[in-house]
């Protein structure tokens, strides 16, 4: 009887072995075991809309066509800097860990820097009214998060000035939309479903703003400008 019993008890052990083994080791040859499947934390495929806020700083030049006889006069370059805010709305697409999209966002903006003009009487003053761009997006996912990179068209309210420093009256008030490009990263997690924020930075360079002799001395304004700004927003999904 005992022996019977180890017997039993080797017949038992061989065969839960056997069966724990049978889904990699008695595969037939060359057949893989199929790998897990991974969900991801959070799917970014989706159209969203949302609102940001933060500010923006750079610097501007006006130059100065010569006058006859006279050789070219500048500003030099001078700071701009203020707040900024909007909205803005995108679609994503994700494949596996990447997401793919296009973004476009409009922000009323205070952006403005003044200087001293070559002429001592006037006070030189560049601004940004509102500032809009359209930009692709390609991220990258990590759990509920995403880091991208961002770059496109920018569009801008660009207002020039020339006034007298004394009484603030007289000379140039000029505005021009003007287009440009912009560049820039960012980060963004979710914090509910469907809800996300996100921190990003955008370099943006303008053309040139021309000011013609009609007008005053003809004049040329450049602007470039940095944006930091954080956003919320909702994916419908």
């Amino acid at each position: 009887m005992r022996c019977r019993g180890v017997v039993l008890l080797a017949v038992s052990c061989a065969t839960l072995g056997w069966a724990d083994n049978l889904s990699a080791a008695d595969l037939p040859v060359g057949v893989e075991a199929p790998p897990p499947v991974v969900v991801p934390a959070y799917n970014w495929t989706g159209l969203y809309f949302g609102f940001s806020a933060g500010g923006g700083f750079g610097t501007s030049r006006k130059d100065f066509a010569p006058a006859l006889g006279q050789t070219a006069t500048t500003t030099g370059d001078f700071s701009v800097g203020g707040a900024l805010g909007g909205v803005f709305a995108g679609y994503n697409r994700q494949w596996g860990n990447f997401v793919g999209g296009i973004e476009a966002d409009f922000s009323g903006t205070g952006i403005d820097g003044k200087t001293n003009c070559p002429n001592p009487r006037f006070t030189c003053e560049t601004n940004t009214g509102w500032l809009a761009t359209v930009r692709p997006r390609l991220g990258y996912v990590f759990g509920s998060s995403m880091v991208f990179v961002t770059g496109g068209l920018a569009v801008a309210d660009v207002n020039v000035k020339s006034f007298v420093t004394t009484n603030g009256l007289g000379g140039v008030d000029f505005n021009s939309t003007t287009p440009g490009w912009t560049a820039g990263v960012g980060f963004e997690t979710t914090i509910f479903p469907n809800w996300s924020v996100k921190a990003e930075y955008l370099y943006v360079q303008f053309e040139d703003t021309d000011v013609s002799s009609n007008v005053g001395t003809p004049t040329t304004t450049k602007l470039d400008e940095n944006l930091v700004r954080a956003g919320l927003s909702y994916s419908f999904k």
